[in-house]
């Protein structure tokens, strides 16, 4: 959906998410994943509201209550107000959120989901098959060149490569995409309407926006990069893909950190041979379930072949409470 409707009840529904991911972001005890899960059981944003009250069905359900208690019918009319106003200075960015039948699936079904995306360009339901790279901001040239490789095997192969826009290896898989006439997902580590970080890349996001694909940003539009966006930034991006490829990363890197979150949320975690030999953390992820050590871009392929995407769920239908 665009950043405001025609005012009817989807753009209340929109509205009442925001109010209440607003709202869970200042309750200690309440993270933006529990908002999915009370939005999938109970139908919908507005139903949540809507159930107030002592003797509503959502009493039962504690956390339901206490976030429902802290979103003020105020809330609500703002935020429909701030999306038209957004939509009307800021017509490339759209708004994809859990109740949209287009919400990307893999962020549906995995535990660190973001309820919403603020999205420049297009997600295609074809992005449910996709593999995420990743890699140092520093990068030997061997290591540019394989993840430019990566994302040409993966474009012939009719995968999206997504990507965190940093500079060095993400930079390259995003290139090496478009390069093939491919599709491409940048994951933005900070909000879609503040300057691109880094601003090296700012090209780069143009040119990613005009060719059919997408930047993605799960933060407010106003939220600036910092130590804490980022490894969110990277929770995202394996969420989005089917697995991922570290190309190049140290120990502690955001790179490493992405290895772990794609383990942790069951999907599969691609390790270049020449990773496993020269870096200690590689060979410790390399004889644990889900890890597949490989040489050359064809045998991930092959492996992806296996491999089924998240399968779409249905719309949720508005104002319905849970089954």
């Amino acid at each position: 959906m665009v950043l405001a409707d025609s005012g009817g009840v989807e753009s209340e529904e929109t509205a009442a998410l925001l109010a209440l991911v607003e709202a869970a972001d200042q309750l200690p005890g309440i993270r933006r994943r529990n908002i999915a899960e009370l939005v999938e059981t109970w139908g919908g944003a507005r139903a949540i509201l809507d159930h107030k009250g002592a003797r509503s069905p959502l009493a039962g359900d504690s956390l339901g209550a206490r976030l429902a208690a802290a979103v003020t019918p105020g809330q609500v009319a703002t935020w429909e107000r701030r999306l038209a106003m957004l939509s009307g200075r800021h017509p490339e960015v759209s708004l994809v959120t859990i109740v949209d039948p287009t919400f990307p699936p893999g962020l549906r079904h995995t535990p660190s989901t973001t309820p919403f995306l603020f999205v420049r360009g297009q997600l295609l339901q074809r992005d449910a098959r996709a593999m995420a790279i990743a890699g140092t901001r520093h990068p030997s040239p061997e290591g540019i060149e394989q993840a430019h490789d990566l994302s040409g095997a993966f474009v012939a192969a009719g995968i999206t490569v997504v990507s965190g826009l940093a500079e060095g290896i993400d930079t390259a898989a995003h290139q090496g995409a478009l390069a093939s006439g491919g599709r491409t997902v940048a994951v933005l580590g900070h909000g879609a309407l503040v300057p691109v970080y880094p601003p090296s890349n700012a090209a780069l996001v143009h040119e990613i926006a005009h060719s059919g694909s997408a930047i993605v940003s799960q933060f407010w539009p106003w939220t600036p990069p910092s130590r804490q966006t980022f490894p969110q930034r990277n929770a995202t991006s394996s969420a989005l893909a089917l697995g991922t490829v570290v190309v190049e990363a140290g120990e502690r890197s955001g790179a490493r950190l992405q290895a772990d979150l794609c383990l942790r949320q069951g999907r599969v975690l691609f390790l270049p041979e020449h990773l496993v030999a020269t870096e200690e953390w590689a060979r410790r992820y390399a004889g644990s379930s889900g890890v597949r050590v490989f040489r050359c871009g064809t045998e991930v392929v092959d492996h992806l072949e296996h491999l089924t995407p998240v399968p779409r769920s249905t719309q949720l239908r508005f104002g319905e409470g849970p089954p």
